[in-house]
């Protein structure tokens, strides 16, 4: 654990009730949750990583560490294995521990090497994968029925989707569209929204119900599809528009295969 210094040990003081009397108390410990947290722990494992003798294994650390999610993978099941091994030692010796590990490399799993691995659908940065199926799925979200509607509950619902690569920016933009007139109303983060706004929400959230029978592959290629054969025949399409209300864009890529051409 990491000592506070003491100048900044007032700010983080509380309560501590014990019987008829109340005790000032302060960490002398960073505690989860503060505002430096985040930065704190990227610069600990940076720290770790820079004094760490250079190896594939830290790479990847530097490069596909987000926050405490590490998205790596390899080609082969050995090297996948290595890159496991090497990658717990590594934080190991950082006094961290590398948990919850997935794939979708039956072999790995039906020879017990991950004994930490869940062969069900995890979280990966918001997102939830099925490593069996190798795909990506969403969940829907529910709105109790005698919630008070405010702009709080409402920007807490559009938080609860989180969506780094954009995979249902569309649905997700009907709900910022929403929540940009509330603003226009003038309406504080506690009042209760007009009866025509909670309609609005509400088939809002009923349209999320779709997202949990929405699927995406996680890769661009299939196995009948490999990179080395078709990566001199691949272009790739951006396209981009905004309105009053927002802005998005989408990717393609577009590959030339012996099949004939497939947009992906």
């Amino acid at each position: 654990q990491i000592m506070l210094n003491e100048r900044d040990m007032d700010v983080h003081r509380f309560l501590w009730y014990k019987g008829d009397t109340i005790k000032k108390m302060r960490f002398k410990r960073v505690t989860f949750g503060i505002n430096s947290s985040p930065f704190l722990l990227n610069a600990t494992i940076k720290h770790h990583l820079n004094i760490s003798p250079p190896s594939k294994a830290v790479d990847e650390l530097k490069e596909n560490l987000y926050m405490d999610d590490l998205l790596s993978g390899e080609d082969d099941t050995k090297e996948a294995l290595s890159l496991h091994k090497d990658a717990k030692e590594i934080m190991a010796k950082a006094g961290m521990k590398l948990t919850k590990w997935n794939t979708n490399d039956k072999e790995i799993i039906s020879k017990e090497h991950l004994p930490e691995c869940d062969p069900d659908s995890v979280k990966v940065l918001g997102a939830k994968w099925s490593p069996e199926a190798d795909e990506y799925r969403f969940d829907g979200i529910a709105l109790p029925s005698n919630v008070l509607l405010t702009k709080r509950v409402i920007l807490s619902c559009l938080a609860r989707i989180f969506d780094p690569l954009g995979f249902v920016s569309p649905v997700v933009m009907s709900g910022k569209i929403l929540f940009q007139n509330l603003w226009k109303l003038g309406i504080d983060w506690d009042e209760e929204v007009p009866e025509t706004i909670r309609e609005q929400l509400e088939d809002w959230v009923e349209d999320l119900q779709i997202l949990k029978k929405w699927r995406q592959n996680r890769t661009f290629f299939t196995e009948d599809t490999k990179w080395e054969e078709v990566k001199d025949n691949v272009t790739f399409h951006a396209f981009a528009d905004a309105s009053e209300k927002g802005y998005g864009g989408s990717s393609n890529l577009h590959i030339n295969t012996s099949r004939g051409k497939t947009p992906n």
